[in-house]
């Protein structure tokens, strides 16, 4: 099984307000994410760069919206608030990626999941093996990102996404 430590995914739904009041002044960001809204970040662990392979069949590159299940949207600022900047969506785009999601269920991500082409494509951890347990841990956080971009989506929530 995949270890703890490292490059997490992150998803934290915002209203749109919060988001601007964030993009006009980006020094808020770390307070926002790390104490302000700590508790309600949807963590997806190491996932992030499976899911986004299996969505995108790239390991870098994707079409919009599902390029925006992971790897998309706009930089927030210029900090680096664990391995990169974080990025936000708008309620517009959140809806975009909901609407690809909801077309997308878990027994259909598990059909398009391929843990050979994970690991020659070199994608994160590295650590995949070809068993059951590597589609269960990586369908399960599929569902949270699923879940939350169809809530967010109901709620018109933007939403940010970041790595640490």
């Amino acid at each position: 099984m995949i270890s703890r430590m490292s490059m997490n995914g992150n998803y934290l739904p915002v209203t749109e307000e919060d988001l601007n009041k964030l993009l006009d002044d980006p020094d808020l960001l770390s307070d926002f994410l790390y104490e302000e809204k700590e508790e309600e970040i949807i963590e997806i662990d190491k996932a992030w760069h499976a899911i986004h392979y299996t969505l995108n069949e790239r390991k870098w590159e994707g079409i919009e919206p599902l390029f925006n299940v992971v790897l998309g949207g706009e930089q927030i600022s210029e900090e680096d608030i664990g391995y990169g900047p974080a990025r936000s969506l708008l309620p517009k785009q959140v809806s975009e990626v909901s609407n690809a999601l909801t077309k997308i269920e878990e027994k259909d991500f598990r059909a398009k999941f391929n843990s050979e082409e994970l690991i020659k494509h070199d994608i994160y951890p590295q650590l995949w093996d070809d068993n059951i347990e590597t589609l269960d841990y990586v369908s399960t956080f599929y569902n949270d990102v699923r879940s939350a971009f169809i809530k967010a989506s109901d709620q018109k929530m933007a939403m940010i996404l970041f790595l640490n």
